[in-house]
């Protein structure tokens, strides 16, 4: 029985670790992208 919950804890502990790096990853891309379209606006001036 405590097995179980241990591989529940494990699962959830993988949950949140690929969760986190996915909300990381979006946030990277996001700046990204606002630097490209920033660039690209002042090259339009």
């Amino acid at each position: 029985m405590e097995q179980q919950v241990t591989h529940a804890e494990e699962d959830e502990l993988q949950r949140r670790r690929l969760q986190a790096i996915s909300a990381s990853e979006t946030e990277r891309n996001r700046r990204l992208e606002e630097m490209h379209q920033t660039a690209a606006e002042e090259e339009a001036r």
